[in-house]
């Protein structure tokens, strides 16, 4: 997660990019990580029935 802050803080010094918008980014990217874990924790599986 750190280089996640890091990242963002390079990303808006080089490309001059506002801080909110660094942020939401890193927002997306945790959320997607999270839903990640808890779909690999849970074993959540997609099952397509044959027909």
């Amino acid at each position: 997660m750190a280089f996640l802050y890091v990242g963002g803080e390079l990303v808006q010094i080089k490309l001059g990019l506002p801080l909110a918008l660094a942020g939401m980014f890193q927002g997306i990217l945790f959320f997607f990580l999270l839903a990640a874990d808890i779909l690999i924790y849970n074993r959540v599986r997609i099952r397509v029935r044959g027909g």
